[in-house]
């Protein structure tokens, strides 16, 4: 079923009126204390700069001779050990760790029984 509401017609929105015009607003009168500002003086010319006087040239540079090869350093013969500290002997070799036998498999755990199917006491 259906139900149509009764809405009343809306009335009309009345027109705005015009607004007024705004009147004129009168000029600002001059304040005598600001009127009697001293003029500002000339600021003088900034005087020519005179030209930089010319600057001789720089003599080029002379090359720089190649540096003559140096000689290859002999090879500085073994030193015989002279510090009086005797040398450290040979560490011994570690014996080879022995290996582990396989760890024995674990038997299986036998399965529990459900509590269910435990009797009654």
């Amino acid at each position: 079923m259906e139900r149509i509401l009764d809405i009343p017609d809306i009335p009309d929105i009345p027109d705005i009126p015009d607004i007024p015009d705004i009147p004129d607003i009168p000029d600002i009168p001059n304040i005598p204390e600001f009127l009697d500002i001293p003029d500002i003086p000339d600021i003088p010319d900034i005087p020519d700069i005179p030209d930089t006087p010319n600057i001789p040239d720089i003599p080029d540079i002379p090359d720089i001779p190649d540096i003559p090869d140096i000689p290859d350093i002999p090879d500085i013969p073994d030193i015989a050990d002279v510090s009086g500290i005797p040398g450290i002997p040979d560490i011994p070799d570690i014996p080879d760790i022995p290996e582990i036998p396989d760890i024995p498999d674990i038997p299986d755990i036998p399965d529990i029984p459900d509590v269910s199917d435990i009797p009654d006491i």
